[in-house]
C-alpha cells in the first residue's frame, strides 16, 4: 500500500489543493500497481494544469478583445487598434464581424483609408450592416477619388438610412463626379428636405443640372430657396442673376448681379453678366463702369476685354445715331428754312 506520505501527495494532486505530487524518490517504494497509479495521476494533474494555463491565456486573448471593442464603443480609436491587433487577438477574432467592424472605423477614424477598407470590406464580406462599415467603405472610396466603387456602396447605405443628411450629401456629391444628373438631383434633394441649411451647394448642384438643360426658371426657384437660407452666399446670388440673364430678364439679373458683387468683389463673372445686362438695356453709362471694375480686376482678361470692346462699340453707335439725328435736324431746318425763303421770294415778286 502507498504510505501516508505520498497518499496525501497524491490525493492532493487529484483535488487541485495545489500541493506538489511526490518526487520521483518515492517511486521505488512502490509496486507495479501503485507506480501506475502514479503515473496516472501525475499525468492527470499534468493535463489539468496544461488545460488550466491554456483557459487562463484564452481568458487574457478574450479580455483584450473585449477591450478592443469597449475602446471602439468608447470612441478610444488607438487603443483599439492597439488592444485588436494583438497577434493573439487577432489570430482567434479576425473572422468574427464585430472584430472587423471595430478595426475598420478605427482605422478610418485615423485617416489609414487602405487599413480601413481592408477591415470593413471584410466585415460588410461577413455580413455587416451597420452605418460605419456600409457608409465607411464608400467615403473610403471617395477619398481615394474612386467613385465608381464608392457609389454602390453609398446608394445601398442612402437606402438603409435614410435620415443621413451626411450620407445624401456623399452620394449626391459622388454622383456629380459620374455626371449622374438624376443621381445628383435625388439626393441634393433629399439633403434640402433634410436639413435645408446643411450646404449651399447643395442648391447650386441642383440649379446647374436645371440650367444644363435650360430650365432656367426651375433653376432660379432653387437658388432663390437657397438664398433663404444662406443670404450672405454670394455664388447662390450670382447663379440666380445668371438665371435671369439666360432667360433675357436683364432688369431682375442686374439685381441679383449686384448683391452677388458685394459679397464676391473679385469674380470676373459676376461683372461681365452685370455688364451685358446694362448693356442690353442700353444702359452704356453702368456698363462702362462695370468696365471700369473689371479693368482693375484684370484688364487683359477676355472677359473684360469683350464687354470693354461691345461698351465702345456701343458708345460710338450711340454717338453715330445722334450724330445722325443732329444732321437730320439741321437738314430738316435747312430745308424749311429754304422753303421759307422761296416762298418770301415769291410772294415778294407776286406783290411787285
Amino acid at each position: 500500500m502507498l504510505n501516508k506520505k505520498i497518499l496525501c501527495f497524491v490525493l492532493a494532486g487529484v483535488f487541485g489543493v495545489g500541493a506538489a505530487l511526490p518526487a520521483p524518490i518515492f517511486a521505488a517504494n512502490m509496486n507495479a500497481k501503485q507506480y501506475a497509479q502514479y503515473k496516472a495521476l501525475k499525468e492527470a494533474k499534468e493535463i489539468r494544469d496544461a488545460v488550466a494555463q491554456k483557459q487562463a491565456f484564452e481568458a487574457k486573448v478574450l479580455q483584450y478583445y473585449k477591450a478592443g471593442l469597449q475602446a471602439y464603443i468608447n470612441k478610444n480609436y488607438s487603443q483599439c487598434i492597439q488592444y485588436l491587433t494583438e497577434s493573439h487577438v487577432m489570430a482567434k477574432y479576425q473572422g468574427q464581424k464585430d472584430y472587423n467592424i471595430a478595426l475598420g472605423e478605427s482605422y478610418r477614424q485615423q485617416k489609414n483609408i487602405n487599413m480601413a477598407l481592408q477591415y470593413q470590406l471584410k466585415a460588410f464580406s461577413l455580413g455587416a450592416t451597420d452605418y460605419a462599415t456600409v457608409s465607411g467603405i464608400g467615403y473610403n472610396y471617395m477619398d481615394l477619388n474612386n467613385y465608381q466603387k464608392a457609389y454602390p456602396y453609398l446608394l445601398k447605405a442612402s437606402q438603409m438610412y435614410l435620415n443621413k443628411v451626411e450620407l445624401q450629401w456623399k452620394l449626391g456629391v459622388t454622383c456629380l463626379n459620374l455626371n449622374n444628373e438624376a443621381g445628383v438631383l435625388s439626393s441634393m434633394k433629399k439633403v434640402i428636405a433634410l436639413q435645408p441649411n446643411y450646404h449651399p451647394d447643395a442648391y447650386i448642384y441642383i440649379g446647374n443640372v436645371y440650367d444644363n438643360h435650360q430650365h432656367y426658371a426651375d433653376s432660379l426657384a432653387v437658388f432663390k430657396t437657397g438664398l433663404n437660407n444662406f443670404a450672405n452666399e454670394g455664388m447662390l446670388w450670382f447663379r440666380a442673376g445668371n438665371s435671369c440673364y439666360q432667360s433675357g430678364y436683364y432688369t431682375d439679373a442686374i439685381s441679383y448681379l449686384q448683391k452677388a458683387a458685394e459679397f464676391l468683389p473679385q469674380n470676373l463673372d459676376v461683372y461681365y453678366e452685370l455688364g451685358f445686362s446694362y448693356l442690353n438695356l442700353d444702359d452704356t453709362n453702368d456698363a462702362a463702369e462695370i468696365c471700369n471694375i473689371m479693368s482693375k480686376i484684370a484688364p487683359k482678361d477676355g472677359r473684360t476685354v469683350e464687354l470693354s470692346n461691345a461698351v465702345n462699340q456701343r458708345i460710338m453707335q450711340k454717338q453715330m445715331e445722334e450724330q445722325m439725328r443732329i444732321d437730320q435736324i439741321n437738314q430738316d431746318i435747312q430745308q424749311q428754312q429754304e422753303e421759307a425763303n422761296r416762298a418770301a421770294e415769291q410772294a415778294a415778286a407776286g406783290v411787285i
